[in-house]
């Protein structure tokens, strides 16, 4: 008994395949886009992005990286922390970067897979970024620093207070004309 032609075989096989396809393709997509929601925000300091964080439902991203900006804030506006005081204290699935005795933030398991590195690794990372940055905080706020801005201001100043009488002089003569 003969149960079809190769051309049946075929047509059986292919519609298989695209059942298949069709049941799947939900299932893909659902974890492609699950993976890509991950809302994360910038560690900011001065202006300047350090590195991204991401949330969790009870701590979105944008929080947490304001928390981790205000604590860093205040670390770098002391002068009594120094910047070697920076280090990182390795608990179960997480590490803290500390300055002293006081966290600037945590690093857990789910953030180093996100960025797919261990929990050391991103900690180091991040902790080189924060040191980085609180110098660049302390130096722009330095005496010289702050003085040289001084300087610039007044000088951009009398440079726009005189060159703009003579500008102004020069426009009533192009309109005289």
């Amino acid at each position: 008994m003969r149960t079809g032609g190769p051309s049946r075989q075929r047509l059986i096989r292919a519609a298989t395949l695209a059942a298949v396809l069709l049941c799947t393709a939900p299932l893909l997509a659902q974890e492609t886009a699950g993976e890509s929601e991950i809302a994360t925000a910038p560690v900011e300091l001065d202006g300047t992005a350090l590195f991204t964080v991401r949330g969790v439902s009870s701590l979105p991203a944008a929080e947490r990286a304001r928390l981790i900006e205000d604590r860093l804030t205040a670390v770098a506006a002391d002068p009594a922390r120094p910047v070697d005081s920076l280090h990182i204290v390795e608990i179960e699935n997480a590490a803290r970067i500390m300055a002293g005795d006081r966290m600037i933030m945590g690093v857990t398991s789910a953030d180093a897979s996100f960025e797919q590195v261990s929990i050391r690794d991103l900690a180091t990372a991040h902790m080189a970024r924060l040191r980085e940055a609180i110098v660049g905080y302390r130096e722009a706020r330095s005496p010289v620093a702050l003085r040289t801005s001084a300087i610039n201001v007044v000088s951009a100043t009398a440079v726009l207070v005189l060159t703009r009488p003579a500008a102004a002089g020069a426009a009533r003569c192009a309109a005289c004309r």
